[in-house]
């Protein structure tokens, strides 16, 4: 909401249209809260002028956020049809393609973004997204190094760079230098702490020589917990780093969190219920142990009654 709220601002000034009518404001304050009331009120203005390119961008900003696709592709195609050079136009709704995994037509509207500015970072960050999900991540690289290259403080663009090297080069020393510059430049710093915990962690690893940094792993973790505490994944890694360690309470305490906020994720539920029942079956806490692989079973992991056969019978 801050990028577009900026975004409007500015571009009321650029171009001096119905911004400085009050129902024009009225509809950017609802803008990302109440979506709804903001189409009825850039419908107005549009009403008024059917000509405002920034009213047409804004109401289609809105369609997108209600997942009405294709109200906000024909409010962005209004805008291009009445300037083929404003940029925002093509850049929100490649963003919008990119929502609906129409990769390939979301990076010929970001590459008509870069065409009308060369140093629009966003611009490069965003075709680089949607080239990764192409599984370009040549192309991806290139790009996010042309976003870094005009904004060498883009917390994102390192993050992505990171997932990169990490995930598709194996370039560990590179990707944990991304994630940190990540952590100092994002405002949100959960996820590159999560990340460069993965990272140190190597919980993807377990081939013979495989380095494993857990306490290392377990401090980035605290750190993505403490920016963010319903951060499920978070408490279910720093669970399997400790049990690497033997701390197996401390293991079984971050699997119980799991279990009681991830709800709305089943498959990361049933993982800890699983862990944390191998580590009571370890400690000799076979009820429990048992208890746990039934409610696994009950969420859908067909199984866990193979392994309540083999320790619980």
């Amino acid at each position: 909401m801050k990028k577009y709220l900026f975004y409007l601002i500015m571009t009321c000034v650029v171009l001096k249209s119905n911004c400085q009518s009050k129902l024009y404001l009225d509809a950017i304050m609802q803008m990302g809260k109440d979506n709804v009331e903001a189409i009825r009120l850039f419908s107005k203005v549009i009403e008024d002028n059917p000509r405002d390119i920034t009213s047409y961008v804004n109401r289609g900003i809105s369609k997108s956020n209600l997942e009405d696709y294709r109200g906000a592709m024909s409010d962005f195609n209004k805008a291009i049809a009445l300037d083929p050079t404003y940029l925002s136009s093509y850049e929100f709704r490649g963003e919008t393609r990119f929502k609906q995994k129409d990769y390939k037509n979301a990076i010929l509207d970001f590459d008509r973004v870069l065409i009308l500015n060369p140093k629009y970072y966003v611009g490069y960050l965003n075709r680089a997204k949607a080239k990764y999900e192409l599984f370009d991540y040549q192309g991806a690289l290139i790009d996010l190094n042309k976003a870094i290259e005009f904004n060498s403080e883009y917390g994102e663009a390192y993050e992505l760079r990171g997932d990169i090297k990490f995930k598709k080069l194996g370039d560990n020393i590179g990707a944990q230098d991304d994630y940190t510059n990540s952590i100092i430049y994002s405002f949100s710093k959960s996820s590159p702490f999560f990340k460069r915990g993965n990272l140190k962690s190597n919980l993807n690893l377990d081939f013979k020589g495989a380095k494993h940094d857990y306490q290392g792993g377990i401090e980035d973790y605290n750190k993505a917990i403490q920016s963010d505490p319903s951060y499920t994944e978070a408490y279910l890694n720093r669970g399997i780093a400790k049990g690497a360690l033997e701390n197996y309470h401390g293991a079984i305490d971050d699997y119980s969190v799991v279990i009681k906020i991830g709800s709305d994720n089943k498959n990361l539920v049933i993982t800890a219920y699983l862990n944390r029942a191998n580590i009571e079956i370890y400690l000799g806490q076979k009820d429990r142990a048992c208890l746990d692989f039934s409610k696994a079973g009950e969420l859908g992991y067909s199984y866990s009654y193979e392994l309540i056969k083999r320790n619980c019978n």
